[in-house]
């Protein structure tokens, strides 16, 4: 058997395990209320969600999107700041700020994340009191590499966002969609005929 060959089967073999059949699985989910009641400036949210992958599961991508969001009177320097808790109660809680500034997410107990800082980039304001939707845009923040580490080490059963608005942030509703891989080792038995069957090619190659 040639060296070039033996590379060729040896090759073969390991991108058999490696690119054995992957399934994939995306969840969405959704918070009650779903426009996180609006976002307004006198109150801060946490959203928190008890998932948990199956065995064997990893997450392969992550996304947080808000549908048609708009700040209804932009003033200078108004922000919605995004975190991803490790701990919140489950479902939708809200907070009162009585239209405190900075970021109350950052006195919540636990361990926690910046995810984003999100400013309406629109010129034009909706009409002030009004959800009115003319000047939204869809928000999405896709996981980064990081992101997703921090996620997985959060997942003892439950996690969450923290939302801190300093304006109302009008929006058709907020969610969360993950999607997770699971990669299948091949059984034994198979690795084996799989093996045979490299060799008595090899075999038959060099005769």
């Amino acid at each position: 058997m040639s060296p070039k060959f033996k590379r060729t089967v040896f090759t073969a073999f390991i991108l058999f395990l490696i690119a054995s059949p992957a399934f994939s699985a995306v969840i969405t989910f959704y918070p009650d209320p779903a426009n996180m009641n609006n976002f307004t400036h006198q109150e801060y949210y946490t959203w928190g969600i008890n998932w948990m992958p199956e065995a064997g599961e990893v997450i392969v991508s992550a996304q947080l999107f808000i549908d048609d969001i708009n700040n209804w009177a932009v003033e200078a320097n108004d922000q919605l700041t995004i975190h991803l808790l490790d701990q919140a109660d489950l479902g939708v809680t809200i907070f009162n700020d009585n239209q405190g500034g900075g970021d109350n997410i950052l006195g919540l107990p636990g361990n926690k994340i910046l995810l984003d800082t999100y400013t309406d980039p629109a010129d034009a304001p909706n009409t002030p009191g009004s959800n009115n939707f003319t000047n939204s845009e869809d928000y999405y923040y896709n996981f980064t590499e990081s992101d997703i580490s921090t996620l997985a080490s959060y997942l003892d059963g439950g996690f969450g966002f923290g939302f801190d608005p300093d304006c109302h942030y009008w929006n058709r509703g907020v969610s969360f969609t993950v999607e997770t891989g699971r990669y299948v080792i091949p059984e034994p038995t198979t690795l084996l005929l799989f093996g045979m069957g490299l060799l008595g090619f090899a075999f038959r190659r060099r005769s």
